[in-house]
């Protein structure tokens, strides 16, 4: 989720904000830009690999994670996190509103970008069989020992470009991705694999971040960027935007510009949008705005997030449409 770093937190942490911004990809000029050549799209990639591996997800990078990496009060406050502050439709089970049983069970499921493991383990309890696959060799390692872990079986993770899956074709009946292809030096090249694997009848369940109207004009432009003088100083709000986002570089669609993203490849069978608790009001992150926040009452969240479509979230259940014969 598109995150700003803290300084004494970061620093802490190893993750200075100097080093947050110098790792950006500088010349990422739009929302949804494309590499314009093999030499960009490779340095580009390249950018996308080491700042992960520099700074791990953890969905909140301004306080630092109890205990020891790996061990499971760190895994609880990783998922607690991600939980807590996405706004979903009321469900039993975390994301079950998104990932219901019934959609994984018997099934051979694919997650393209495991973080460190939240969604993986709901994948992996309830599906045949899963594979993971994520960029980084930290999320690879954090997420393969919490399937250690929770005794998880049939179950693999393995570092790897998400531009170029090592699978056949047709080898999974679901693709899970949660805010990761957005990140990908060419989102295009991911989704085409992700039909590639894909079995006829399969689903690809993928978020990608949103530029929704008010967030980013006023927010990002006007209360983030023009109060704090940064606009001038980042030429213009994608820039501002870029900065406080997570990943060496972060596009942001829109729903007509997400769809012809996916044309040819997937038909979209329905797009939602949600977002995060932080999102609603916009005030800088701390314990004022975590307790005003948490009087909002869950209808009113859903219902500026998802129903005005103000949220950051654009998430989509796609069919693959067959690719054509020569």
């Amino acid at each position: 989720m598109p995150a700003t770093p803290n300084s004494q937190a970061e620093q802490r942490a190893g993750h200075s904000p100097d080093a947050w911004i110098a790792d950006k990809v500088s010349d990422f000029a739009t929302p949804t830009s494309a590499p314009g050549c093999p030499a960009q799209h490779a340095r580009w990639q390249n950018a996308n690999r080491a700042w992960w591996e520099s700074h791990p997800m953890r969905y909140d990078w301004k306080r630092p994670l109890p205990g020891e990496s790996g061990e499971s009060a760190w895994y609880q406050e990783i998922d607690r996190r991600l939980f807590d502050a996405t706004v979903l439709p009321p469900s039993s089970r975390p994301f079950e509103s998104l990932l219901p049983r019934e959609m994984l069970a018997g099934k051979t499921v694919l997650e393209v970008g495991v973080g460190m493991g939240a969604h993986a383990q709901i994948l992996a309890e309830g599906a045949l069989r899963f594979v993971g696959v994520d960029l980084s060799r930290a999320a690879v390692s954090a997420t393969a020992r919490r399937m250690q872990m929770i005794g998880a079986s049939q179950v693999a993770v393995l570092q790897m470009d998400a531009e170029n899956l090592a699978f056949p074709d047709g080898a999974f009946d679901l693709v899970w991705s949660w805010g990761v292809i957005h990140h990908s030096a060419s989102t295009r090249r991911a989704l085409q694999e992700i039909r590639r694997v894909l079995k006829p009848e399969g689903h690809a369940l993928v978020m990608v971040y949103h530029r929704a109207l008010v967030p980013w004009l006023i927010y990002s432009g006007m209360i983030r960027g023009i109060l704090h003088g940064s606009v001038l100083r980042a030429r213009g709000i994608h820039r501002e935007v870029q900065r406080f986002s997570d990943g060496a570089l972060a596009r942001y669609y829109t729903a007509a510009e997400w769809r012809q993203e996916i044309s040819g490849l997937f038909e979209e069978e329905s797009v939602k949008v949600y977002g995060n608790r932080g999102e609603v009001l916009p005030l800088p992150g701390g314990t004022v705005k975590t307790v005003l926040t948490r009087c909002i009452p869950e209808p009113l969240l859903r219902f500026w997030l998802t129903t005005c479509r103000q949220g950051s979230l654009l998430f989509s259940r796609l069919r693959p449409i067959p690719a054509a014969t020569p």
